[in-house]
């Protein structure tokens, strides 16, 4: 069996200003998902989770049907600010979720402030856990992440913030809290930009590059989206469905003209949040703020290109 690694656990939501943006000090301390976690971001997340929504068609992508299971329980891993929940209490009401993330507060205090949770408008089914997933659920010893306790397990854009070497056994302890006939659902987006047209880009193609070396330099993987039906094997999921879905950014696929516009508006936010800390923190060496300036309104305008035709993958 593989040995997991014992992993810090947050105590609390103590928040660091950087760059005129809020941050979880525990985030950037041990390297997890170093984005900000304050309004701005919050507004991203929820159109992250609305154009995914678009892009593959539901919340809830297994042949599953909430709604006909009396109290579904539902684990949501890395619900940030549980945009993707709200999605399933709309559908089914009476579903019992659990969300776990390393940060629960709410992103709008001052520097080295410790927030509480806002717990005024949470539904007593609703349950909020503050947790590094890069530890194994077997030390949590936590009554709400039993095995055999869930319906659906969702996990998606984790590429950040689980270790390389974590995954395989991530994967297997979700499998583990699934009932019979559970389902899992995994989505990552690989951040590499890819043109439809043939044509290569500069300033994209060097955010990447830095962006997968400040990856890889923090013990992560940036290309696991490619690896996600490995790992389902590995676990020994059944029903394996493995899909790559293409985001295009601006309006030259047809049919996705609305999509690829809201996709490359978010994309311009998101280049710079995702961004921030790594390129003038972690990458060696750091740019400073005019090198960075001058990469990211490069790659602004690059995204604003149709006839690159450019692409994430999903």
């Amino acid at each position: 069996m593989t040995h997991i690694p014992q992993a810090p656990q947050p105590q609390h939501d103590r928040l660091a200003r950087f760059a005129g943006r809020n941050f979880s000090r525990f985030s950037l301390e041990h390297s997890i998902h170093c984005l900000p976690v304050d309004e701005t971001e919050e507004d991203n997340c929820n159109e992250v989770n609305d154009i995914l929504r678009q892009l593959l068609g539901r919340a809830v992508l297994p042949r599953l049907r909430l709604n006909e299971t009396e109290e579904p329980q539902v684990l949501e891993c890395g619900f940030q600010k549980a945009a993707w929940i709200d999605d399933i209490l709309d559908a089914c009401p009476d579903a019992w979720v659990v969300g776990i993330d390393i940060f629960t507060g709410q992103g709008t205090g001052d520097d080295s402030s410790e927030e509480d949770e806002d717990d005024g408008d949470r539904p007593d089914f609703y349950i909020k856990k503050r947790w590094n997933l890069n530890a194994s659920f077997r030390t949590s010893h936590d009554l709400d992440l039993r095995p055999e306790t869930f319906h659906l397990v969702n996990s998606r854009l984790f590429v950040d913030g689980i270790n390389n070497g974590r995954w395989d056994s991530y994967v297997r302890e979700l499998r583990s809290l699934l009932r019979p006939g559970g389902w899992l659902q995994m989505v990552e987006v690989h951040m590499l930009f890819q043109s439809d047209s043939g044509r290569g880009t500069t300033y994209l193609e060097r955010w990447y590059q830095m962006y997968q070396q400040c990856l890889t330099a923090m013990g992560k993987n940036p290309r696991v989206g490619r690896q996600l039906q490995r790992l389902l094997t590995d676990a020994g999921f059944d029903h394996i469905h493995h899909a790559v879905h293409r985001l295009p950014m601006g309006g030259w696929l047809e049919g996705k003209e609305t999509l690829g516009g809201q996709a490359r508006d978010l994309m311009s936010k998101i280049l710079r949040s995702a961004s921030l800390w790594l390129f003038m923190r972690v990458h060696q060496p750091p740019l400073t703020p005019a090198q960075y300036e001058i990469l990211i309104t490069g790659a602004h305008q690059e995204l604003l290109q149709d006839d690159l035709k450019l692409y994430l993958n999903v």
